[in-house]
Order: structure tokens, then C-alpha cells, then sequence
């Protein structure tokens, strides 16, 4: 992603080569998503032009609770949780016992994080779980994908 000399809100994204049709049609499906996906307001084959999201904060609360989960239950990333989060498709109880421990755990205040921490394990979860039932998208889940719009609202940056 490189920096757009328009717009200060804006970003400009491009390929050193031509878009596919796939993925002008995952843009475009992207596009119809607001509220899940930044803004887009230009898609071509060389290039698209999208909402610049705050990518730097909602990285670092994906760190801390990689790094909060970690330490509570070691042999757990936050990554794998998400992943079995999707596999259940939301469904807490149809996780594997392990990972229905963590949520306890986070539930019940047993494993300690501020509110706004805790808001965004829900909200990442939930993002997550739109994102997969649009039933369009290879979910990509590393914490450099996600970003807040200007109003705070946590979207992903690309599939």
C-alpha cells in the first residue's frame, strides 16, 4: 500500500502488475461492504483507491491479546483461536474445550485486559464472522489486516 498524494483520508493501493478479475470482483465485492471493508472509491485494473484505516491501533490490540492469551493459556495464539472461532462458525459451545476456556475465561474476567481491549476481542469476532458468512472470501487473520475507520469502527484492511 502506498501513499496517496490526494486526499489525506484516502490511500492509494496497487499492483506493479494488472489486477486479475478475481480480485477486481473481491474489490468490488468489497466495495459493497462499507461498514466491514474501507470505503473504496475507485477500482481499475492498475490500482484502487480506499478510506486510509488506523491500522497501527488495532495492531497493537491484536498484540496485546496475542500476548495476554499467550501467557494465560501457552500453548494457544490468538490466531488459532480466531480460526477456531470461524471453524465453529460463531458458535462458542462448538468450539474445541480448550478455546471455550479462553472465552470463559475472558468472559469472567479471569484473564485481565481493559474494556477497550475486551471490545475489541468481541468486535474482531464478529467482524471476522460477516466477513466469512458473505461466504466470498479466504479470511486472512494476521494482525496487519485490520484497521479503525475515522468514526472507530474496526474494518479489514483486504482478504
Amino acid at each position: 500500500v502506498e501513499k496517496y498524494d490526494g486526499d489525506k483520508t484516502e490511500i492509494l493501493k496497487y499492483s506493479k502488475r494488472i489486477y486479475s478479475e478475481k480480485e477486481l470482483s473481491e474489490f468490488r465485492t468489497m466495495q459493497q461492504h462499507p461498514n466491514l471493508f474501507p470505503i473504496i472509491y475507485k477500482i481499475n485494473e492498475k490500482f484502487v483507491v480506499l478510506e486510509k484505516l488506523n491500522n497501527e491501533s488495532a495492531k497493537n490490540n491484536y498484540k496485546a491479546l496475542f500476548e495476554i492469551i499467550g501467557e494465560k493459556h501457552r500453548m494457544f495464539t490468538f490466531n488459532a483461536y480466531l480460526i477456531e472461532y470461524l471453524n465453529a462458525n460463531g458458535n462458542i459451545s462448538a468450539m474445541p474445550e480448550d478455546f471455550i476456556k479462553v472465552y470463559q475465561d475472558i468472559l469472567n474476567n479471569k484473564i485481565k485486559m481493559s474494556n477497550k481491549l475486551k471490545q475489541f476481542f468481541y468486535d474482531i469476532q464478529e467482524l471476522l464472522l460477516k466477513i466469512e458468512r458473505l461466504n466470498k472470501f479466504q479470511v486472512d487473520i494476521s494482525m496487519f489486516n485490520f484497521g479503525y475507520d475515522k468514526k472507530g469502527n474496526l474494518k479489514m484492511l483486504d482478504v
